[in-house]
């Protein structure tokens, strides 16, 4: 999680980015730090439950949309799942 409105959330996401490109699989979600994440907690339930429509939940499913599609396509072109390599 991040907050995009940060400098030091802006920093350490292009030295992820300089630093293990092509090393990792760097995902372009980016989990926003809301309220609606910390209610969610709060009230011990998923955000998915608890506020479906936040900006928080909508990131979350691109992710896990991202890391579906990787999951595909490293076992089409290698085989295994878990491959890694750049985002593109």
């Amino acid at each position: 999680m991040c907050d995009a409105r940060t400098n030091l959330c802006k920093v350490i996401t292009e030295q992820v980015t300089e630093t293990f490109e092509g090393q990792i699989r760097i995902f372009r979600s980016a989990i926003p730090n809301t309220v609606k994440v910390g209610e969610s907690i709060y009230y011990s339930e998923p955000l998915l439950e608890y506020a479906p429509g936040s900006k928080a939940c909508t990131a979350y499913r691109n992710l896990a949309r991202e890391v579906v599609g990787n999951e595909s396509e490293c076992t089409e072109k290698e085989g295994v799942s878990g491959c890694v390599g750049s985002a593109d």
